[in-house]
């Protein structure tokens, strides 16, 4: 049996993990910590990591990023938190899924109510939106 460790995938519940974490950081104030001590906490690589911390930084949660095999140099930003205390990016993914459903519904009354000559169109929109809700589906698992 091999004692290889396989980090976490890349998933919204990672990415929830991390932003927690760094949401212990004061806000609008630089931090420095290392980078071993997030990695085993939140059960990931290095670059897997790296990847979810420049992500951040390009959606404006964080505003510095030094990020070394050692140590971690990072600013948060209030969007950070706010974003945490909405309940992270699994939220906003059930959410998204929420949304989607409910335009699927308010579609198929649509139709219900609509001329026939209509119904095409809708029938249109209708499946589209189902395939991207099915999409959705399969890309949280």
């Amino acid at each position: 049996m091999s004692d290889e460790y396989t980090p976490r995938p890349i998933s919204n519940l990672l990415k929830d993990d991390i932003l927690e974490w760094i949401c212990r950081l004061p806000i609008d104030q630089y931090g420095d910590f290392s980078t071993n001590t997030i990695l085993k906490d939140v059960g990931t690589d290095f670059n897997i990591l790296s990847a979810i911390l420049s992500q951040f930084k390009r959606l404006g949660l964080i505003q510095e990023l030094g990020l070394h095999k050692k140590q971690i140099h990072i600013k948060v930003n209030i969007e950070a938190h706010d974003l945490h205390n909405k309940g992270g990016f699994s939220f906003l993914d059930a959410l998204s899924q929420a949304n989607l459903q409910k335009l699927l519904l308010e579609l198929r009354q649509l139709e219900q109510q609509t001329e026939p000559k209509s119904i095409e169109l809708v029938n249109s929109v209708s499946g589209a939106i189902s395939a991207i809700t099915a999409a959705l589906a399969l890309f949280k698992g």
